[in-house]
């Protein structure tokens, strides 16, 4: 599977359009996000850090 800069920048933009209205994320959207992150060779952005940023971006 082939990903572009541009899908991967409109699956952010989803994500972050949900998370400001308050809204579940497609699905679709974090399948393909979950499958980026497994096939991808770099390194892996720290769990705890992206917990930490989303829960405060539902208190806010």
């Amino acid at each position: 599977m082939s990903t572009t800069n541009s899908q991967i920048a409109a699956d952010l933009e989803a994500v972050c359009k949900s998370l400001a209205e308050h809204k579940p994320v497609d699905p679709e959207v974090l399948r393909r996000m979950h499958e980026r992150r497994r096939t991808s060779d770099r390194p892996r952005f720290d769990r705890s850090i992206s917990l930490e940023l989303l829960r405060e971006a539902r208190e806010e």
